[in-house]
C-alpha cells in the first residue's frame, strides 16, 4: 500500500522517490551561482534578453565536478541540466567538452 510507505492519508496512491545527483554538496551550490548571474543579467534589463555569462571559476569547478563523476550519470545529468543551465555553459555539457577534459588532465 503506497499510503503506507509515504506516511499520508489513505486517499494518496503513490509514492515519490526524489534522487539526488552524485555529490549534491558540489553541484547544488554551482547551480545557485548560475540561477544568481542569470537573475542579475535579466535585472539589469528586463526588456532585451542578453547572453548570461559566467566566469572561468564557476567553468572550471563545473569541469571538475564533471569529470569527477561516474561516465553512467553523463547522459542523464546533461539531460538534466541542459533546461537549468544558460545557453553560454551548454558546450561543458557536450560529450566532446567532456572527452577533452579528461585528455587534458591526462595529457
Amino acid at each position: 500500500n503506497a499510503a503506507t510507505l509515504t506516511g499520508s492519508s489513505s486517499s494518496a496512491k503513490y509514492s515519490t522517490l526524489t534522487l539526488l545527483p552524485p555529490e549534491p554538496h558540489i553541484l547544488l551550490p554551482l547551480l545557485v551561482k548560475a540561477a544568481e548571474v542569470e537573475h542579475r543579467t535579466i535585472k539589469k534589463n528586463p526588456d532585451k534578453p542578453r547572453p548570461v555569462i559566467l566566469d572561468e571559476t564557476w567553468r572550471s569547478e563545473f569541469r571538475a565536478y564533471m569529470f569527477r563523476i561516474p561516465p553512467y550519470y553523463h547522459n542523464a545529468l546533461k539531460r538534466c541540466l541542459r533546461p537549468i543551465l544558460p545557453a553560454s555553459v551548454h558546450t561543458l555539457l557536450s560529450a566532446e567538452g567532456i572527452e577533452a577534459l579528461a585528455s587534458q588532465c591526462f595529457s
